[in-house]
């Protein structure tokens, strides 16, 4: 199927959706469809020629139907305006990021987004810090952070979370320089690891996978120059299967570090 064919498809799905999902139901005659979905005639008769023309459904009898295409066509219609629907949702979060950048659909079916913005932009923050109390263990990679996380994870850490990061050099040498005393008590509990990145994870949003004794979260953290912009999350198995396959990648490529770089 060539471009062209592909949008008048989409173009006749997204205007005759209503005439085709009744089609979907049963075979009806076009003096009923005109009545039942309270339009002229004349518009059932346009809509009629544009399904027809794209073999999208038949006639039979007096009567008109969906084809199997039709059927289709009308699911993954829903399907990706779904999955439209779930991008428009996180946009004040996905705006923050380059073009380029990959995020599997499957994590934001159902996602929930938290925004940085008033009247409460601590609330992003705040949920992470709901996680560390909440769950027993978080793989994550790092390449920004807030200040005050650093203590958060401290005292979660110290009271029995175990965690796995992979940070980048730069926030290293940050945790290294700034954050010598509570990375320094977090590593002395034995339940934190901390690898260096390598230079080909160059993921530009921070991602977290946080398991407790029932559930798992996978959780995106997008930081600006001004901090942390938001953060989309997930419990979805198939969101939490993504996030940990990345993670899995970014851990086995990384570099075994203590604090002081040894």
């Amino acid at each position: 199927m060539d471009d062209d064919v592909d949008v008048t498809l989409l173009s006749v799905l997204t205007r005759r959706k209503p005439l085709l999902e009744r089609l979907a139901t049963h075979p009806t005659r076009k003096c009923d469809l005109a009545s039942e979905l309270d339009v002229s005639r004349s518009t059932i008769d346009r809509g009629i020629r544009d399904l027809e023309q794209l073999d999208l459904i038949e006639r039979d009898g007096r009567e008109y139907r969906t084809t199997l295409a039709g059927e289709l066509a009308l699911t993954e219609y829903d399907r990706f305006s779904h999955r439209v629907s779930n991008v428009v949702d996180a946009r004040a979060v996905l705006s923050s990021l380059p073009p380029e950048t990959t995020i599997d659909p499957t994590f934001l079916e159902g996602a929930d987004v938290v925004v940085s913005q008033r009247p409460d932009p601590q609330r992003p923050a705040r949920e992470l810090e709901r996680l560390t109390q909440s769950t027993d263990y978080h793989r994550g990679f790092g390449s920004a952070f807030l200040a005050h996380l650093v203590a958060v994870y401290r005292d979660a850490i110290v009271d029995g979370l175990d965690c796995e990061f992979v940070v980048t050099s730069d926030v290293l040498d940050r945790l290294v320089s700034r954050h010598h005393e509570p990375v320094s008590e977090a590593l002395s509990t034995g339940r934190i690891e901390l690898r260096e990145a390598s230079e080909s994870a160059s993921l530009p949003y921070c991602l977290i996978v946080s398991r407790g004794e029932t559930t798992a979260v996978a959780t995106v953290l997008v930081y600006v120059d001004e901090g942390l912009k938001g953060i989309i999350t997930n419990d979805d198995p198939a969101a939490v299967a993504w996030a940990e396959s990345i993670l899995e990648e970014i851990w086995a490529a990384a570099t075994p570090i203590s604090f002081d770089g040894e």
